[in-house]
């Protein structure tokens, strides 16, 4: 694999993982809440109908049925800390976009965040990204390796 291309058990860090956002996504088959890192997004609003508790809630104070409301949620996952802490590449998906030609892929990287003694904390907070920066939104186009972790079972 090329020396530049983050692997699994790579221990990564980049300023660009600091900006970021909120996301609950089945992916990578993890059904779990990710920051998905963009190197850009501080805030990230989204626009959602009220719940089901919401609107009975509406109803038993008003007698009637709520108009179709709409609210805003801030998703934003900013985190200044993210930018300088180290991350453990847990799962890599190579995709090639471009029949065959490798200069088209695209990693999905999900890594795990190490404590700050640098050993693995499997309760570390989860990213995800795509690499290098394409045409996802959620792309970085720098990291710096630091070195690699070995799973050891024991």
């Amino acid at each position: 694999m090329d020396k530049d291309m983050p692997n699994v058990g790579d221990v990564l860090s980049s300023p660009s993982f600091a900006f970021g956002y909120h996301h609950h996504t089945r992916f990578l088959n993890r059904d779990t809440e990710m920051i998905c890192v963009d190197g850009k997004s501080t805030k990230y609003i989204v626009n959602r109908g009220i719940t089901e508790e919401e609107r009975i809630a509406y109803i038993v104070a008003n007698h009637k049925e709520p108009p179709f409301i709409l609210k805003e949620f801030d998703l934003g996952a900013y985190d200044v800390s993210r930018g300088t802490a180290k991350f453990v590449v847990e799962q890599l998906v190579v995709e090639n976009t471009e029949g065959g030609n490798s200069f088209y892929d695209t990693h999905t990287i999900i890594a795990r965040k190490l404590h700050p003694s640098g050993l693995y904390n499997p309760e570390g907070e989860l990213i995800y990204f795509y690499f290098p920066r394409g045409t996802y939104g959620n792309s970085v186009s720098e990291v710096t390796i630091h070195g690699t972790m070995r799973r050891v079972f024991i």
